[in-house]
């Protein structure tokens, strides 16, 4: 009997163990695996649990989900390109690859959906792992489609051999998969010593606490629907001409028919019920909430879209650059190989900032363009929300610029006439002649 018990309390520990981070040692955990072709896991029964899932929730906070979708919705429009070194590739034979980041990286997703999907995992699990799937029988567009894969819905698992070799073992469309880590892509949010990223509890206390100041609330709100009165008596009753006499009380005076007036007799005293909740104020709800957005690295403004120039700057360079270099390195290294890397392809995400400008920015703007040596039209046709022309694609050229080696041929100055040089004499010293 006793040895049962400490077995399930060992077990327990295990497992609350293993909630309080994804992996404290993974190849520790790991080790001990040796039956990895027929995808069973030995040592553990799962390595993976969703950033919260302890005794608080954040996909219950609705100020935390709404930074995690306001920061989804500015992924969704994510373009991810194939760049040589900092220009966009010409490449025809890495075209497709455009076209499947940037429009249709499933059959079933659209690539505004795909980049919406992996923002949210980002923030709400701080893992994203995404399965490349590839058809090499193709091989002019080898990388067939792009799958996130959920923790749960896809059944996922991580493995690894006595060598440190890393598998994901998972289901997707019904058919179980087994695959090392070269074709994950694997994106990892307040990533610790171990390869996936951990828990952080820092947010924890500001969850439980508006958690628990909600609950409160809504307990209050039962008890004063619920339990208005206690009505006393004098002398003891039993249970049952206690249930009648309070039913009569509430037909007779709590009712739509009552008059409004009570009338009892020296038996019976009412005590009515002042509820007396505590509960953090607005002054306190507003600090708890600010610390989210700071957690989150989004402002108020920007959650309510009410930001300006400065504003979306700010949060480009703190929350979404940081965010789409972490995808741009990750394809880069999983779907170029190592020469086409060295040649300088990369897969980069580029945000156009002025996207986000007032009309009066964008117009500064395309006066300084214009001003430029060269120029197109069409750049400030865009700029400005106006529809391009037909030769606006040409480049042209200000002439208020000209070579510096040849300014005075331009300004039609004809060189002068070169002057004789001028000869250097030397005066000799001379004794004087004397008379005789």
């Amino acid at each position: 009997m006793l040895a049962s018990a400490l077995t399930e309390i060992t077990t327990w520990e295990n497992k609350e163990a293993n909630k309080l981070g994804l992996i404290s040692n993974i190849m520790s955990a790991l080790k001990g695996n040796k039956d990895l072709k027929k995808g069973m896991t030995n040592s553990i029964e799962s390595l993976f649990t969703p950033i919260f899932s302890q005794s608080y929730d954040a996909a219950l906070n609705d100020v935390y989900v709404s930074c995690a979708n306001a920061h989804a919705r500015h992924a969704s429009k994510f373009a991810p390109a194939v760049y040589r070194n900092s220009s966009l590739s010409v490449d025809p034979t890495k075209q497709y690859l455009n076209k499947l980041l940037s429009l249709r990286p499933n059959p079933l997703m659209s690539a505004a959906q795909f980049w919406e999907r992996v923002a949210n995992l980002y923030y709400l699990e701080s893992n994203v792992f995404i399965f490349l799937e590839w058809d090499y029988k193709n091989y002019k567009e080898p990388l067939k489609a792009l799958w996130i894969l959920d923790i749960e819905e896809n059944a996922l698992e991580i493995k690894a051999d006595d060598n440190g070799s890393v598998f994901l073992n998972f289901t997707l469309k019904g058919q179980p998969y087994y695959t090392g880590m070269e074709n994950i892509i694997h994106i990892a949010r307040n990533a610790g010593p171990n390869i996936l990223g951990e828990k952080n509890l820092a947010i924890k206390k500001v969850l439980d606490i508006i958690a628990t100041n909600y609950e409160g609330m809504e307990q209050a709100i039962k008890t004063s629907a619920f339990i208005r009165f206690i009505v006393q008596s004098t002398t003891l009753l039993n249970e049952d001409v206690r249930k009648s006499r309070a039913k009569s009380f509430a037909d007779a005076y709590l009712g739509k028919d009552s008059s409004g007036v009570v009338y009892l007799d020296s038996a019976q005293n009412i005590v009515p019920v002042v509820p007396n909740n505590k509960y953090a104020n607005e002054a306190e709800m507003k600090l708890f909430e600010n610390k989210i957005y700071n957690y989150m690295g989004i402002s108020e403004d920007i959650l309510k879209a009410k930001f300006r120039e400065d504003d979306w700057n700010a949060y480009y360079d703190s929350s979404i650059e940081p965010f789409a270099n972490k995808i741009g390195q990750e394809l880069t290294f999983k779907i170029f190989t190592s020469k086409e890397i060295a040649f300088g392809n990369h897969i980069g995400i580029v945000f156009d900032k002025l996207d986000t400008a007032s009309l009066k920015t964008k117009i500064a703007v395309a006066q300084v363009v214009q001003k430029l040596p060269t120029y197109k039209p069409n750049d400030v046709n865009r700029l400005l929300g106006m529809p391009v022309t037909e030769n606006g694609e040409k480049e042209f050229s200000t002439l208020n610029y000209v070579d510096a080696d040849k300014q005075n041929e331009y300004q039609g100055v004809k060189p002068t006439d070169e002057e004789p040089p001028i000869e250097v004499t030397t005066e000799e010293e001379e004794e004087p002649n004397g008379d005789a």
